[in-house]
């Protein structure tokens, strides 16, 4: 769904049209839940954080000023509510096996068939992923698995476009090594 697409949506729904919301919910669900469930480590933890996600949309959207701006608002409405939940549960880090699920569920057309044949490399990049900053995870997510443009994820993350193409590309150097590493295996 393209911005204008989901600008006019979202008009629709400002307006009272219950129907537009959940055009809006059943085109991004999966999307949001994705970004989500990469910050948490239960499922069920997740459905609900995006459930409540949609709830604060539903209630609040009157208060968007730019339709256009929807997209960074939303994902940064989900990057609070993880947050939060993180902080209330403690819960610092995400199992490798979870990382590992998650990042190839349903996202494997976007890796070279063969990496996704060999399991210990989907593992190893499941490690690398996990291992990054948060920072650098979230910038990671929004960016190429959500599809949000620098300065959504800047928005999202509320950061500067600068910090958020310094997040990405210190991310990128990070897995390149370590991904290079992997492939030349043991010395």
């Amino acid at each position: 769904m393209t911005n204008k697409d989901v600008s006019v949506i979202v008009e629709k729904v400002k307006s009272g049209s219950t129907g537009a919301f959940e055009e809006l919910y059943h085109s991004l669900f999966n999307s949001v839940y994705y970004v989500v469930r990469k910050q948490v480590s239960n499922h069920d933890d997740a459905m609900d954080i995006v459930q409540d996600v949609f709830l604060v949309v539903y209630q609040r959207i009157h208060t968007l000023k730019e339709n256009e701006a929807f997209n960074s608002w939303l994902y940064r409405i989900a990057y609070n509510h993880c947050n939060n939940f993180l902080s209330r549960s403690r819960a610092q880090s995400t199992p490798l096996e979870d990382v590992e699920d998650f990042l190839f569920e349903d996202r494997e057309s976007f890796l070279p068939e063969e990496t996704l044949e060999n399991k210990e490399i989907r593992s190893q990049i499941a490690q690398a992923v996990s291992e990054l900053p948060e920072e650098q995870k979230q910038a990671i997510l929004l960016f190429y698995y959500a599809g949000l443009s620098v300065r959504e994820v800047a928005a999202a993350m509320n950061a500067t476009e600068n910090a958020v193409k310094i997040k990405l590309s210190r991310a990128r150097v990070t897995l390149k090594n370590k991904m290079t590493l992997i492939m030349k295996g043991p010395a």
